[in-house]
């Protein structure tokens, strides 16, 4: 018998990262949550187990447990959002990304997505990416970033520019347009660049090997390093060739930082007038720009401003909260 005190919301992932544990936190503030981490096929019967004794079900990426989830959540009157990511609504075979591209995977997708009672999108460019997969109903509810802990220091900040992109494999080595920005830099020696991500060892090795002396491979940062990187820091630079939102970018916009981003994906949407766009590869614009942002104390302000107004924590709890309130 299900509890008639508060709901059992179960919450899907293939990932255990902080989006995912920020929202299994939102979620119970309504209900008692359940992350199931779904490593592969053996987890099949726990999610099979646990599916019945839900009220709500949320699955993070439209992927394959989300079009089991979906059927056997609809068969038992269960309701059911799914989250579309980016990655997994995609397919981009000139870059060899997207789980779109594995035969089969388009029509287990259009499943999920047609059969959840809601669908979320990260941003904007991830609900056009649903649409060309199905015609329904979408809500779009950005990624929450934390503008309480990411926030100017009001120390002075130094003439360098950050980039957040781990590399472990050469798909993602050019999705984050890790090539681009070894180019750039190459071109802007007198300019500090300093990249942050969680690399393999042999991508570390890679990296520092290839990179010109101005690139700082610092590998990964904690949290607390990685907010003091960005408070005294004066630009962001994100090169991508796909992004459907970058937490990271909007990190460094809510302490301050003037971001240089690429024309592709949800990078614009994200940065709007508050930054600098350049067309994806344009090595010489990023330069051009790149040089125009460490000059631009006057977009510090308008950076965050625009992710407190429009990308917050709070927005997001408060936008999640009431499609799941809603369902049960």
């Amino acid at each position: 018998m299900r509890r008639a005190s508060r709901p059992r919301i179960i919450l899907i992932s293939n990932v255990d990262s902080p989006y995912v544990r920020g929202d299994v936190s939102i979620l119970e503030d309504v209900g008692d949550t359940q992350l199931i981490l779904y490593d592969g096929r053996k987890r099949l019967p726990d999610l099979l187990r646990s599916l019945p004794r839900a009220d709500l079900v949320v699955d993070w990426f439209a992927l394959g447990y989300a079009t089991t989830s979906v059927l056997v959540a609809r068969a038992l009157h269960i309701p059911i959002v799914v989250i579309a990511g980016g990655w997994d609504v995609v397919a981009a075979p000139e870059l060899g990304y997207g789980a779109l591209l594995s035969p089969g995977r388009l029509n287990k997708t259009r499943i999920a997505l047609r059969l959840a009672n809601r669908v979320i999108c990260v941003s904007e460019a991830t609900r056009e990416a649903v649409l060309r997969i199905v015609s329904r109903s979408l809500s779009v509810i950005p990624p929450g970033i934390d503008v309480s802990f990411f926030r100017p220091s009001g120390l002075e900040r130094r003439a360098q520019v950050v980039c957040v992109a781990g590399v472990d494999n050469v798909v993602r080595y050019r999705v984050k347009g890790v090539d681009v920005l070894l180019r750039v830099a190459s071109l802007n020696p007198e300019i500090p660049i300093y990249l942050v991500g969680p690399n393999t060892s042999e991508w570390e090795r890679f990296l520092v090997e290839n990179a010109p002396p101005n690139v700082h491979v610092l590998g990964a940062l904690s949290r607390d390093e990685l907010r003091g990187l960005f408070a005294g820091s004066r630009a962001y630079m994100q090169l991508s060739a796909y992004e459907s939102f970058c937490v990271s970018l909007g990190e460094a916009m809510a302490s301050g930082c003037v971001p240089v981003v690429s024309d592709r994906g949800a990078l614009p949407e994200v940065v709007g007038n508050a930054g600098l766009v350049v067309p994806y590869g344009d090595v010489d614009g990023t330069s051009h720009a790149i040089r125009e942002a460490l000059g631009r104390a006057d977009l510090q302000g308008a950076a965050r401003d625009r992710v407190v107004e429009r990308f917050s924590l709070d927005r997001r709890r408060e936008s999640l909260q009431t499609v799941v309130r809603g369902l049960l």
